[in-house]
């Protein structure tokens, strides 16, 4: 009887070990060129403009910079600080702090003004992680274009019109960006 218990117990041991998979017929989904999302995944901003200490982190980010010697590497900062700022720029509006939310998308912007300048006066044959950087930047300003016309259409008059011009003024870099690469 006790060898029989035993042999019920591993049974059922092993059984739940197991686990039990059933066929599903797949959908095939039509996607539509419009509505194709950037894969690409903003970070967590941290401490929003409208925190009593940001002010430390403005300070913490232009000591960083300073020493950032690395061309790449700071192409990869301004990039990091720009995709940073277009999280904060979402989460203050989810705040209804719409005029900040517009300054810092303009800052977003500048970020990335800066590292397309930085990205095209390294050279070519200077590091071999350039390519992976001008990847990252060309998603990183997709992901903008996308972001930034999903808050748009959240807000209205003059807020709306600055997030126009933030805009428009990434579709030139893109432009500017698609020609030179």
């Amino acid at each position: 009887m006790r060898q029989f218990f035993l042999a019920v117990v591993i049974g059922f041991f092993c059984l739940g070990m197991f686990t039990w998979v059933f066929a599903q017929e797949t959908v095939p989904l039509t996607a539509s060129p419009s509505l194709t999302a950037v894969e690409y995944v903003l970070p967590y901003p941290g401490i929003l403009p409208d925190h009593p200490l940001y002010f430390l982190k403005l300070l913490r980010d232009k000591i960083l910079s300073f020493f950032i010697t690395k061309p790449v590497r700071k192409v990869e900062f301004y990039i990091l600080n720009s995709d940073k700022r277009l999280s904060m720029a979402i989460l203050l509006l989810d705040k209804n702090k719409t005029e900040m939310a517009t300054k810092t998308a303009q800052e977003s912007a500048e970020f990335l003004a800066k590292a397309e300048v930085k990205l095209f006066d390294i050279p070519e044959g200077g590091d071999l992680s350039l390519n992976s950087v001008k990847d990252r930047f060309d998603k990183s300003l997709a992901k903008h274009i996308e972001k930034l016309q999903e808050t748009k259409a959240r807000t209205s008059g003059v807020e709306s019109e600055k997030f126009t011009k933030v805009i428009e003024e990434l579709k030139r870099l893109q432009q500017d960006f698609n020609r030179r690469k």
